[in-house]
């Protein structure tokens, strides 16, 4: 354990005050790359999109928006109508069963965005709270406080990798299955098996799209927590340098 003991409570509510802080920086990653408008022009226009949906390009962008302001909560409905380029009608972009699926959609990200909110707020508490457990002298305090940080910061950056290394390999390796699994795990019903044939919303953003959105999403949390547990503890290293050197002047 070193020159100062530390106590496995407080190294174990660092881990948690970490993982906490890679939670928040995973769902801001996560929500700025589903969200990134430019992110789906230039994937439509490399997919082809506008023949595979039968609309141009500028109803593909009034959908994106469309889509975005519902699940954001700026408008209350997905009712929106789009010219064919084969017959030059006018219908509605979503049909039923995608409407009823994307009021699904919007649940589950009011939720992750509680959970963002949620891990924020425990974050902010444990780092006001590991303090108080110590009850060392204050001339060692400091050291030992931030002996645990760095400790707590290592063991949930490491933690966070893994998982995602671990999600990068499955997504790699088969797809279909891992898209497959993950609408499982988070739809209790079936509405999120929607047609080819008969679904815009799923020609839309198809099964190419979705896994070059995974390999955005992956490569821009993990430059996130990179950077950002990298600032962390180069702040920790200085901080412990100067808190050694005070104890040392003490």
């Amino acid at each position: 354990m070193g020159k100062y003991q530390r106590n496995g409570l407080q190294i174990s509510l660092a881990v948690i005050m970490s993982l906490s802080l890679t939670w928040v920086i995973l769902l801001q990653s996560l929500t700025y790359c589903c969200f990134n408008r430019q992110f789906y022009q230039d994937n439509f226009r490399k997919l082809q999109t506008s023949t595979k949906v039968d609309i141009d390009a500028a109803d593909l962008n009034k959908s994106v928006d469309c889509l975005f302001d519902y699940l954001l909560q700026r408008r209350d409905d997905l009712n929106l109508q789009v010219r064919l380029l084969s017959t030059g009608q006018k219908t509605e972009m979503f049909n039923r069963r995608e409407k009823d699926h994307m009021v699904d959609v919007k649940s589950l990200l009011q939720r992750v965005m509680f959970s963002q909110k949620a891990a924020l707020t425990l974050f902010v508490l444990l780092f006001l709270l590991l303090p108080l457990l110590y009850r060392r002298a204050a001339a060692t305090l400091w050291t030992d406080y931030l002996l645990s940080y760095r400790a707590g910061f290592i063991g949930g950056i490491v933690t966070a990798l893994v998982f995602i290394a671990l999600v990068a390999v499955f997504a790699a390796c088969d797809f279909s299955t891992f898209w497959w699994k993950f609408h499982e795990l988070l739809f209790t019903n079936d509405l999120w098996q929607l047609d080819p044939a008969e679904s815009r919303l799923i020609n839309l953003v198809e099964g190419e799209f979705f896994s070059n959105l995974v390999q955005y999403i992956i490569s821009v949390t993990v430059t996130a927590l990179v950077v950002a547990y990298a600032l962390i503890l180069l702040v920790l290293r200085i901080l412990l340098k100067l808190s050694r050197k005070l104890r040392t002047l003490g």
